[in-house]
């Protein structure tokens, strides 16, 4: 878990997806969210910004487009079907502090 795939380089605003197994998928081009559910069509991708407490989690529409400075989450299917928890919410913070800071030490290494 937390490990980084970097599409795009260090200074480049970047899409951030916090994958299903935290892992951290950066695209600095624009990418839909149809070709990332080519590869798990069990999922479905939401925006960090339309999440909110006691709601349900709002699947992005297949023809939208990650927006470069935004976060997203990959969620299974069933996640469409719950209301997000406060304990929901604290795994994903969790799942994207330690994918984010394992990427921002991977790139110090590779600076150094």
């Amino acid at each position: 878990m937390g490990s980084c795939w970097s599409h795009e380089s260090a200074s480049a605003l970047t899409a951030k997806l916090i994958l299903l197994d935290g892992q951290l998928q950066e695209f600095s081009w624009p990418v839909r969210v149809s070709s990332l559910l080519q590869s798990d069509p069990g999922c479905f991708i939401c925006s960090s910004g339309e999440m909110e407490l006691d709601e349900f989690a709002a699947a992005m529409g297949v023809d939208e487009v990650l927006q470069p400075g935004e976060l997203y989450f990959e969620l299974p299917l069933d996640r469409r079907n719950r209301r997000m928890q406060v304990e929901d919410m604290a795994a994903l913070v969790l799942k994207a502090s330690a994918a984010l800071a394992s990427c921002s030490s991977s790139r110090d290494d590779d600076d150094g």
